[in-house]
């Protein structure tokens, strides 16, 4: 069996009404969706804003970049995902 390094999404289990959130971690590709993982690299997640009388919905994300450079080095694939979330942060530094 060829195990990989991957960079993925796992849902966290805990719902409120205002949030869903899931993590970004790094474990191996032969894991199931919500299985072990090593290290949680971030935090993904949707917030409502109440602004005068309407719900906004909000993005939240955030991620260790030094951690996440780290695992990129070893040889980690991201998912396709992740990737996505990687690139809005991107266009904040502009």
């Amino acid at each position: 069996m060829n195990k990989k390094l991957i960079i993925k999404l796992f849902k966290v289990r805990r719902r409120s009404k205002n949030n869903a959130s899931k993590l970004i971690v790094v474990g191996y590709n032969t894991s199931s969706v919500n299985g072990g993982y090593f290290e949680k690299l971030g935090v993904v997640g949707t917030n409502e804003v109440q602004i005068n009388t309407n719900l906004k919905t909000q993005m939240v994300c955030s991620v260790n970049l030094r951690r996440l450079g780290f695992w990129l080095n070893k040889g980690a694939i991201i998912k396709s995902k992740v990737s996505w979330f990687i690139g809005i942060l991107s266009l904040n530094d502009k």
